[in-house]
């Protein structure tokens, strides 16, 4: 029981630590037009070269209840009737694509990135070693440079949950920002809240929170103003920025990102030199081709293993390596051996999955 409780100990800890946010860049993994790419909870987001995010969200109720995690509000009959029909019209998970479009931006221009740790990702996907990338580097933070004239914008993760700014340098024109929003099902604007309504639920982007990097307490009002249904721009109210401003738009993911899969753990271990290690799952399906909503069988792909490597103290990442086919694949346990080899057991569903 002791070993048992430390396991699970560990394994929430490391998982912890894992599942902060990073951006990873795009070395052949995804199409050519994709620049980073970083896992959701519940999905994935891309940064792409046309000036746009790409954005694929999963349904998060139709996941959680396919991997067993119910809400609390559930009854006991609703346990049962998932159980019961677990083969049919719940083993499939619904999803939604869309687009946030940065009109005449240029995404290409000037990249700066923030390294997000001294570890490395490796992604073996299908059964073609000319498909699997490793060493791929983590960023915590990417500075997309003169997307407008004068104008950077920055993307990055705060508590878990991806954030973007857009820093206006002296004489910018803030209306030279244009968004416009494809692959909606609708749009709600109000004064003070745009609402990005999905098939698998909603995504609020708040006015944003604007201030002078030299007087980050002073809030500059900045609203969101209309262009047509589906485009804006913003308004600061100054006719001449005369000194560096941010204006941090409140897109809330939250629904989609979270902490939830520090709880998708599976199985944990360590070896001789007290280096720990970590297994569990992550939504993957690829790269996505169409906007609007989909939907895909559970196992298609979406869910692949993953194993994570942590230093003795517990401080460091040494490595994170995504593992999949086209179906399912779950660890169940691991065990270092005499020759310090990690051994992973699980299950798979893929007929392709990665073998050397």
């Amino acid at each position: 029981m002791k070993k048992g409780l430390t396991i699970l100990l560990l394994l929430l800890y490391f998982l912890g630590i894992s599942q902060r946010g990073f951006f990873v860049e795009n070395k052949g993994q995804h199409p050519e037009n994709v620049l980073f790419s970083t896992k959701l909870n519940y999905g994935e987001f891309f940064i792409e070269k046309d000036g746009s995010f790409k954005i694929k969200v999963l349904s998060p109720n139709q996941v959680d209840h396919i991997l067993g995690h119910k809400h609390e509000k559930e009854t006991n009959q609703h346990r049962k009737h998932h159980h019961a029909h677990k083969h049919s019209q719940n083993n499939r998970i619904k999803g939604h694509t869309f687009k946030v479009k940065f009109i005449n931006a240029n995404f290409s221009k000037n990249i700066d990135s923030k390294s997000a740790g001294s570890f490395h990702i490796n992604l073996f996907q299908g059964q073609s070693p000319d498909n699997w990338v490793s060493n791929l580097n983590p960023y915590s933070e990417i500075t997309l440079k003169e997307i407008y004239p004068k104008i950077d914008l920055k993307i990055y993760f705060q508590k878990n949950s991806i954030k973007y700014d857009f820093i206006l340098h002296p004489f910018a024109n803030s209306e030279n920002i244009r968004i416009k929003y494809l692959g909606l099902d609708s749009i709600d604007f109000t004064p003070k809240k745009i609402m990005l309504k999905t098939s698998v639920g909603d995504i609020a982007d708040e006015n944003p929170t604007s201030y002078f990097l030299s007087h980050p307490l002073k809030n500059i009002a900045t609203n969101f103003k209309q262009l047509n249904w589906n485009t804006f721009t913003l308004e600061t109210g100054m006719q001449t920025i005369t000194k560096s401003l941010v204006i941090d738009p409140q897109l809330n993911f939250s629904s989609f990102t979270g902490a939830t899969l520090d709880n998708w753990g599976y199985t944990a271990t360590y070896d001789e030199a007290g280096y720990a290690y970590a297994g569990g799952i992550a939504f993957s399906g690829g790269y996505p081709t169409t906007l609007g909503s989909f939907q895909s069988a559970y196992g298609g792909g979406q869910i692949d293993m993953t194993i994570s490597k942590f230093s003795p103290d517990g401080k460091s990442l040494i490595y994170s390596t995504y593992i999949g086919g086209s179906g399912l694949e779950a660890p169940h346990s691991m065990v270092v051996n005499s020759n310090n080899e990690l051994v992973v057991y699980g299950i798979t569903s893929s007929t392709n999955y990665p073998v050397s």
